[in-house]
């Protein structure tokens, strides 16, 4: 920017070229103020210049006023050794008045002189043409400047072979005259200049027709990559570039050049498979390179993973170039790809290997990269296990059946160590399987107990024992016609029969026929009332039931008395015998001194046999006459074993009428001679002593 000349006076503004006198002293500090319009092509800039004689100043205060009596404003402070100052803040064309004063810390000084009006002009440039088209051998022409007002401007150029011959500035409309240089190159130039802040554009064409020829126009190379040149002829002064147009080719020598040259260039190596085309443009020759991509060689991590029978999971990784295309494909429906079925270049596959329910052990393979990955996975251990380890049934037997679980594979065998146990069903069998058996029937009153081995368990077998049963009483007083007879409140003992059930325990339930119960299995019991009384228990297994009962007599108290025994003792060698001898076995029969025991009713009387006559014996021993055919005792005896009136009436040992205590009755009686027990009224056999015997009729 060129300044404009200030005026003479130092207390002057230079405003549009004219020197305005400038009023006001600086009292305080001497202060020389100097103001004018700065030369600038900018609407709003007014440059202010002053002299500062002072020499104890801090700094300068400028304030600024649209009248040269205010009001005033500070617009800028700034250190006292400045001598300038430019406001930038101004509106093109109003007219500004500026005064400065100088302080330090004891005050302020008073103003300089009042500078103004002051005012820039508000300016408009515009240039013709914009632009101009110069031929190789260049030449000159001119731009027209049109400005408003007599706004100042000036003319640059931006290129040496654009050369402004005049009019390199001004104030209001004006001409700018420039030259071309001849282009002794091939290559159009194209250069600016600036007119009023304007840009004027000047292209001018190459200065000869140039051809170009590359010494190849192409190379290929394979995968490793490589370095090569391509040799360019041109005329000497035909300017030609090298640009490559992938990242992959480098030109490493010169990038541009004159004439004939030579362009360097690198291939990097391809590390990728597949086949790589790209350019280099030579002097606008297209220069083209061919890669080839390296060869699709796969390889995994592992060849082989091997796995318990659980199964589970893992990967591979698959290295291969780039661009080499591959996948993963398994052999065997108990592996199964989870990822990376497909991929190209480096890759994972990712797989699982399902249980193994099977003892055999298993091998499969899957195909990834065309390679052969190897998957083992161990079978199951042969354990088994049974549904149920026994049963148990009664004595008529029957069948069932038993679960094997063993795993698939397994072999096993099921075998009967009883004859009366048979496998039916599943005598062998992989895997898991079922057994039906079947259990013979039990004809003894012993329970069985028997096994089956199946797959290496043992599977237990009871059978119960038939079992018999009845009431038994194990203390009766005596039986008559089968019938137990018990004496009144004296413990009898129970049981319910025989037999052996071994399947599940017996459950009892008796009844004694008086309101009594028991749940044992040989309960015991007394009776409190004479009669007869039906005894029933009810024996359970849980299964079946089986019921049985019994009569028990209970006799009332009653007394019997003065009872004729007539006993009968034929001895028809009567006249033969003397008793007074021991006679012979063939002349007689010898009963005398025979003790006789009759049993009525229970009631044991003994007495002995004499020979000192008849008569009712009184100390046990009953007379009778030796040669007598009939011999009678009448004794007297007293039952009183129990008041059960009503069984001897039903059992024919009373009339029903006399069952009266003390009514004289005519009973059975019972004769026991020698231990031997026989009735009145049938043969009569005994043993006399001196082990003589005879037969009575």
């Amino acid at each position: 920017m060129n300044r404009m000349r200030p005026c003479v006076n130092t207390l002057q503004v230079k405003k549009l070229g004219t020197c305005v006198p400038i009023r006001g002293i600086l009292t305080a500090i001497s202060v020389f103020v100097l103001a004018w319009l700065a030369a600038s092509t900018s609407a709003s800039a007014i440059t202010l210049y002053w002299v500062n004689s002072s020499s104890d100043a801090q700094g300068i205060q400028i304030e600024r006023a649209t009248s040269s009596s205010g009001p005033w404003s500070q617009i800028a402070t700034i250190g006292a050794t400045a001598t300038n100052y430019t406001d930038n803040s101004n509106t093109c064309g109003v007219g500004y008045f500026y005064a400065v004063q100088a302080y330090n810390s004891a005050g302020e000084s008073g103003y300089s002189n009042i500078t103004g009006p002051a005012s820039d002009p508000c300016c408009s440039y515009s240039i013709t043409p914009a632009a101009a088209a110069m031929p190789a051998s260049g030449g000159s022409n001119s731009v027209s400047v049109t400005v408003t007002s007599a706004c100042a401007w000036m003319a640059s150029s931006t290129v040496d072979w654009i050369t402004i011959t005049s009019g390199g500035g001004g104030n209001g409309n004006g001409t700018v005259n420039y030259s071309v240089a001849a282009n002794t190159n091939s290559i159009a130039l194209t250069g600016t200049v600036t007119i009023a802040d304007q840009t004027f554009t000047v292209t001018e064409d190459g200065g000869v027709s140039c051809t170009y020829a590359l010494s190849a126009s192409g190379a290929t190379y394979d995968s490793n990559g490589g370095t090569d040149s391509v040799a360019v002829a041109t005329d000497s002064n035909c300017v030609w570039t090298a640009v490559s147009n992938v990242g992959w080719i480098t030109i490493t020598g010169d990038s541009s050049g004159t004439g004939t040259g030579t362009v360097s260039y690198s291939v990097a190596a391809n590390t990728s498979s597949s086949v790589l085309t790209g350019t280099v443009t030579i002097a606008g020759q297209t220069f083209t390179v061919t890669e080839g991509g390296v060869s699709c060689t796969y390889a995994l991590s592992a060849l082989s993973a091997s796995y318990s029978s659980s199964g589970g999971g893992g990967s591979v990784n698959v290295t291969s170039p780039g661009g080499c295309a591959w996948t993963a494909t398994s052999n065997v429906g108990w592996v199964t790809i989870t990822a990376g079925a497909s991929g190209t270049g480096n890759g994972t596959v990712s797989y699982s290997v399902a249980a193994n329910t099977s003892s055999s052990a298993l091998a499969g393979t899957v195909t990834i990269a065309g390679q052969t990955f190897t998957v083992t996975e161990d079978g199951l251990p042969c354990t088994s296990a049974l549904s149920q380890t026994s049963a148990s049934y009664p004595s008529s037997g029957g069948g069932g059946s038993v679960g094997v679980t063993t795993p698939g594979g397994c072999g096993w065998t099921a075998a009967s160590n009883v004859g009366w146990i048979t496998i039916t069903a599943g005598t062998s069998g992989t895997g898991n399987g079922m057994v039906s058996y079947s259990v013979a029937a039990n004809t003894s009153t012993n329970g069985l107990n028997g096994t089956v081995t199946i797959a290496g368990q043992t599977f237990t077998v009871v059978e119960g024992g038939v079992v018999v049963h009845r009431v038994a009483i194990t203390n009766a007083v005596s039986t008559v016609g089968g019938v137990p007879i018990v004496m009144a409140d004296e413990t009898v003992s129970f049981n319910a029969g025989t037999g052996d059930n071994s399947t599940t325990p017996l459950t009892y339930a008796w009844n004694f026929g008086d309101g009594s119960t028991s749940t044992d299995s040989a309960p015991q019991h007394a009776f409190a009332d004479c009669g007869p009384h039906t005894v029933t228990v009810t024996i359970s297994d849980g299964i079946t039931s089986t019921n049985v009962d019994s009569t028990v007599a209970v006799p009332c108290a009653m007394s019997v008395t003065n009872f004729r025994a007539s006993l009968n003792f034929p001895n028809p060698d009567h006249d033969k015998c003397n008793f007074k001898a021991v006679p012979q076995p063939s002349q007689c029969t010898n009963w005398l001194g025979t003790t006789v025991t009759l049993d009525v009713g229970g009631a044991q009387v003994s007495f002995t046999l004499n020979a000192k006559g008849r008569g009712v014996s009184t100390n046990g021993t009953c007379r009778f006459a030796y040669n007598k055919r009939l011999g009678t005792c009448q004794l007297t005896a007293t039952l009183s074993h129990g008041s059960w009136q009503d069984a001897w009436a039903q059992y024919g040992l009373v009339n029903a009428d006399t069952q009266r205590p003390g009514v004289s009755v005519t009973l059975p009686v019972t004769l026991a001679i020698s231990n031997e027990v026989f009735m009145a009224d049938k043969p009569l056999h005994y043993t006399a002593t001196a082990n003589r015997t005879g037969t009575a009729k």
